[in-house]
């Protein structure tokens, strides 16, 4: 695997990291602030009113859920901001599955997703193979490295609630396969 040494025709590596750092703050950030504001406003109002529906017996995460995720992890990933990988889970501790499944259905319960959850940080790889002929922040796409048990987690949550998170017809770029018709994805808005 070939490194990039120059960046913007910089070749300080501090200079880099600030460069990918601004690159991809503005590329993660809004394009109107006062709209922003007004949808978080209207999110906030929506949100002190609702109730939601009560948690039936179908939405409950449980051991055997939680166990059989784990296995189906991606090993040989980037570990999370706090070190943990996928085999950290996989070769765990059986009891790990009944740890994680009682902290995950609190979560539920609770309404309040750890801010652990939302720590994570992001890899800038190469659009294309050879990137010794980069000259900028543009040729590169980040890739975000997420805490490995809010993995598991929206794993739990998509299998529970797939009825509900459905996409339209016209979303392809993430499904399987051309023959199938609903991408189930979780992104769970964290309050600040």
């Amino acid at each position: 695997m070939s490194s990039c040494s120059q960046v913007d025709q910089y070749v300080d590596e501090d200079i880099i990291v600030s460069k990918f750092a601004d690159h991809f703050r503005n590329c993660y950030s809004y394009n109107n602030a006062a709209r922003a504001q007004t949808l978080r406003n209207d999110y906030a109002l929506r949100r002190s009113d609702y109730q939601g529906m009560p948690l039936s017996a179908t939405h409950t995460i449980d051991t055997k859920l939680v166990s059989r995720i784990i296995p189906d992890l991606h090993c040989g990933k980037a570990p999370d901001i706090t070190g943990l990988t996928a085999e950290h889970l996989i070769y765990s501790h059986p009891s790990i599955t009944l740890t994680l499944a009682k902290f995950f259905q609190l979560i539920l319960i609770s309404g309040v997703v750890p801010a652990g959850f939302k720590c994570s940080y992001i890899v800038p790889v190469p659009k294309i193979k050879d990137c010794r002929t980069k000259k900028s922040c543009d040729d590169f796409r980040g890739i975000a490295i997420s805490p490995i048990i809010s993995k598991v987690f929206e794993h739990c949550l998509i299998d529970r609630f797939k009825d509900f998170l459905i996409t339209g017809d016209n979303r392809f770029g993430f499904k399987k396969t051309w023959a199938v018709d609903m991408l189930f994805t979780v992104h769970v808005e964290l309050s600040n």
